[in-house]
């Protein structure tokens, strides 16, 4: 889509057409071919995430009051 705006006299394509276009020479699944990529990489840094909350909590906690304070606090 980015190239075809660049060529002169070329008619520009919205995502719906370039997603209909993509289906019927490719397949329905062809729109989900790069996701598995995308869930190696997401996966792994949630779960990081998710782990890591209560560390980072306690880390920030204020120890007399016990308030979660942000980095500015």
């Amino acid at each position: 889509m980015q190239l075809r705006t660049q060529v002169p006299n070329s008619k520009t394509m919205g995502p719906l057409t370039t997603a209909s276009r993509i289906i019927q020479r490719e397949g329905f699944f062809s729109l989900y071919k790069g996701l598995s990529a995308v869930y190696s990489g997401i996966i792994p840094k949630m779960a990081i995430r998710f782990a890591s909350f209560e560390q980072y909590k306690e880390l920030l906690k204020d120890k007399e009051t016990g308030e979660v304070r942000g980095w500015a606090g």
